[in-house]
């Protein structure tokens, strides 16, 4: 009879084990597609979690590393660039290495006005962003897009409510996003 119980325990026991294994495996796949799904909206200005550029604070234009890495974060991060920073003349230029065309023309230009929308509340000396692609370039300055949201651009990244209804939600209106390309 005391075999039977240990028989009956060791076999308790690697059930538990296989149990806890399998919940463990499971776990960690569901944190690693999440993490692939977090990873996949922040290629989109319509699901970007500004929340983290937001709690950086300023950033200075002269700054190389903290414009690389605010653009690093952004949508269209995984297109090559190269910037050119004119500090002095509170200018950025970013040249993209791809064709617009290539990526989806509507998308571009959507991501291209929040990204300038969350560079500019975030540098506070930037005043004109100009985005080249092969074939095609943007530009917006800092007075154009204050006179469309009507605020100060700092204002907006500091609340995530005043980002959902203000950026957020007018950015998916094509009709809203091509007056910047009129």
């Amino acid at each position: 009879m005391g075999t039977v119980n240990k028989k009956t325990m060791t076999i308790v026991g690697v059930l538990a084990v296989v149990v806890v294994l399998f919940c463990a495996a499971f776990q960690i796949a569901s944190e690693n597609q999440a993490n692939a799904e977090y990873a996949r909206e922040q290629d989109d200005a319509l699901t970007h979690d500004v929340t983290p550029i937001a709690q950086l604070g300023p950033i200075s234009l002269g700054d190389n590393n903290g414009v690389r890495e605010l653009f690093g974060a952004l949508p269209l991060h995984s297109v090559d660039r190269k910037y050119e920073i004119d500090a002095e003349h509170e200018s950025l230029t970013i040249n993209y290495l791809e064709v617009v065309g290539d990526i989806g023309v509507d998308d571009v230009q959507r991501d291209l006005i929040y990204n300038s929308i969350v560079a500019m509340a975030s540098i506070p000396n930037l005043s004109d962003i100009t985005y080249n692609f092969v074939g095609d370039g943007y530009s917006f300055t800092r007075e154009e897009i204050e006179d469309v949201f009507g605020k100060r651009l700092p204002d907006l990244l500091a609340s995530s409510g005043e980002w959902q209804t203000e950026v957020r939600s007018r950015l998916a209106s094509q009709k809203f996003c091509q007056q910047f390309y009129a």
